[in-house]
């Protein structure tokens, strides 16, 4: 019996690591798992995360790029307009020596170049339709200069040193066109900010 005994004690001393060992490595299994769950829920976080993160700015991006192609879309659309506001006033532009008030607007233009020139060295450049204007106002404002015939316009007039260096430019057209310049942008000051 004493080797029953000692065989039941060892038997049962060997249950008792086993089922302690057991406990230890289940344990251990139970943390390993544990900590597994938790760095695979952080990664997933940080993915999640991540693509948020790519969504959103590529959400921007499309947004951007949507915001552009309507600013651009709206600019053509604008400067077409213009374009034909323009163009419908250059059509008209011939009737404007048939105009009452032209020879006071001529002579206004004709101040105006004078304005931007000194020295006795002037030369007026003209239409040929308004040569006998223009020589009536500087024989009105008793001006010494130089008339010339040589620019077809549709009204108004052009200025130069004799010798070319200075050029004032006054004609309907230049002023058609610079205005066509100042609402361009005016218009792209609008749409895109200063």
């Amino acid at each position: 019996m004493k080797y029953d005994h000692l065989i039941q004690s060892m038997e049962l001393e060997a249950g008792k690591k086993i089922q302690d060992i057991s406990d230890r490595i289940a344990g251990e299994r139970n943390e390993i798992l544990e900590k597994a769950r938790a760095e695979g829920e952080n990664i997933r976080i940080e993915t999640v995360k991540q693509i948020e993160k790519r969504a959103v700015i590529e959400m921007n991006k499309k947004l951007y790029e949507a915001k552009e192609k309507v600013n651009s879309e709206v600019a053509l659309e604008h400067e077409s307009a213009i374009d034909e506001v323009f163009a419908k006033a250059g059509s008209t532009l011939d009737m404007t020596r048939e105009e009452t008030g032209y020879p006071f607007s001529f002579g206004r233009m004709l101040d105006e170049v004078l304005a931007g020139l000194t020295g006795n060295d002037i030369v007026l450049h003209v239409d040929p339709r308004d040569l006998d204007l223009c020589k009536k106002l500087v024989h009105d404002r008793k001006l010494a200069v130089l008339v010339l015939p040589d620019t077809p316009t549709a009204g108004g007039l052009n200025g130069s040193c004799f010798d070319g260096k200075i050029v004032v430019r006054n004609t309907i057209e230049d002023r058609l066109l610079q205005a066509k310049k100042i609402m361009k942008s005016s218009i792209f000051r609008a749409l895109y900010g200063d």
